[in-house]
C-alpha cells in the first residue's frame, strides 16, 4: 500500500503511478482562512503488465532463433487464447495435461487451430521474461521446441495467481 498526499491547489491533478498497486490518497484542501480539511481515497491501479510480459517473451525466442539462424515464428490469435487458457489451467494442474484429464494438445482443437507439428513449453516462478527464457533455454527439451526449425508460429500465455507467475509458449507449424 502506498499513500500520497497532495495538497489541491488546482481542481485537477493527474497523479501517474509507476507502479499497478493500491494506493491511498489523502487530498488535503486548504480555505482562505488556513484551515485544512483532509478526505482519503483509495484507488487500485491495475496494469495489464501481461502484455508488456507477453511481448518481451516473444522478442526473447525470435531473438532466440534468430541467434540459430531461423526464421522467426509469427504469432496466431487462436494459439495466443490457446496459449492463454493453459497458462490458467497450468495454475489449477502443473503439467502437460489439462485439469480435465486430456493431454495439452486438445486446447488447439478447441481454438480451431489446423496444425500439422505442435509443441508446448509450460514454467512457472520465474519473475521475469528474461528469467523464463534463461530457464527454458538451459532445458534441452524446452530449447528444441524454441529452436524447432518447423515450427512457424507461437502462442504465449502468461498468467500470475497468488503471486506465482504462470508462463506457457505454445508452438505451431500452420501450413498458411
Amino acid at each position: 500500500m502506498l499513500t500520497i498526499c497532495l495538497l489541491i491547489q488546482k481542481p485537477c491533478i493527474i497523479v501517474n503511478p509507476a507502479n499497478a498497486t493500491d494506493y491511498s490518497i489523502c487530498v488535503k484542501v486548504k480555505d482562505e482562512h488556513g484551515v485544512i480539511a483532509k478526505k482519503f481515497f483509495s484507488v487500485s491501479v491495475a496494469e495489464d503488465i501481461s502484455k508488456a510480459y507477453i511481448a518481451e517473451v516473444f522478442r526473447l525466442t525470435n531473438e532466440e532463433r534468430a541467434k540459430a539462424g531461423l526464421p522467426a515464428l509469427k504469432q496466431d490469435a487462436n494459439l495466443m487464447k490457446a496459449a492463454a487458457q493453459r497458462a490458467v489451467e497450468t495454475s489449477e494442474v502443473f503439467e502437460h495435461t489439462r485439469p480435465d484429464g486430456s493431454s495439452w494438445y486438445t486446447i488447439l482443437r478447441e481454438y480451431n487451430i489446423n496444425y500439422w507439428g505442435a509443441a508446448e513449453n509450460i514454467a512457472y516462478g520465474y519473475r521475469t521474461p528474461e528469467m523464463v527464457m534463461n530457464g527454458w533455454m538451459n532445458s534441452s527439451g524446452h530449447k528444441a521446441n524454441i529452436l524447432n526449425e518447423s515450427m512457424t508460429h507461437i502462442g504465449i500465455g502468461f498468467y500470475e495467481k497468488n503471486g506465482a507467475k504462470y508462463w506457457v509458449q505454445e508452438f505451431a507449424y500452420i501450413p498458411y
